[in-house]
């Protein structure tokens, strides 16, 4: 469910980058266009990494829930820790490269 709900967000933003002028010649627009074209992308960004890193981790969980005991429920369980580290550090690398 997060990653359907986070998949309509990342829609959302792509329509307001839209109507704030993504797609028209830079030179063709104002200052204030420009500026919301990079907050709405800067959002953009930070929730498509979260919604890519929600769909691994719901396939990784229904994996999980598929495994038989033993080592392949251990690896899988070190993969889905893989995965949630490696999304959260997306969210806060892209979150940081606007600064």
């Amino acid at each position: 469910m997060i990653a359907i709900a986070s998949s309509c967000a990342l829609t959302a933003t792509i329509k307001l980058q839209i109507n704030a002028g993504v797609g028209r010649r830079a030179m063709t627009l104002d200052l204030d266009h420009l500026s919301m074209v990079n907050k709405v992308a800067w959002i953009s960004q930070m929730i498509y990494y979260f919604t890519i890193t929600f769909v691994k981790l719901s396939i990784l969980a229904l994996y999980l829930r598929l495994a038989p005991k033993g080592r392949y429920r251990i690896a899988m369980k070190i993969i889905f820790a893989v995965v949630a580290a490696q999304g959260i550090s997306c969210v806060i690398v892209s979150d940081l490269s606007y600064l």
